[in-house]
């Protein structure tokens, strides 16, 4: 009889403990996503478009507009994707051609970028960051 209520009981103990342990893996599960936006650096990004700042939407666009707060004297930092699918911030020099405080307009880009119009904390070239916006 002491035998069987032993036995019930490690049943319980262990029964208790897988979902106990089940709970612990869900919620670490859980958090890794928070832990690893807290570890990169998290940037907001700016998709470029073509345009002229003074000329008239249906004329063929010459230059290519940037928010302002994107370029550091004539470098444009951007992020691209790896070949893990992870955006890392690349940059380029362009020509600055004038801007009005809020847009830049720089010479014509063959492609649309995701500008880095802001970020958490300082940035390195080739440094992995989750975008945190893509303002369109």
């Amino acid at each position: 009889m002491e035998n069987k209520n032993l036995r019930k009981k490690f049943q319980i103990g262990i029964v208790v403990f897988g979902v106990l342990f089940f709970m612990v893996l869900g919620g670490l599960t859980y958090i890794s996503g928070h832990i690893d936006s807290m570890l990169y650096t998290t940037v907001t990004a700016s998709l470029t478009s073509s345009g002229d700042l003074d000329v008239p939407d249906d004329v063929f666009p010459a230059y290519t507009l940037v928010p302002a707060s994107a370029l550091k004297g004539n470098t444009l930092y951007y992020v691209k994707r790896n070949s893990q699918g992870d955006y890392e911030v690349a940059s380029m020099e362009v020509q600055i051609v004038k801007s009005d405080g809020v847009q830049t307009e720089i010479e014509k880009l063959e492609m649309n970028v995701l500008a880095i119009c802001d970020s958490n904390k300082d940035f390195k070239l080739g440094e992995t960051v989750l975008v945190k916006a893509d303002i369109l």
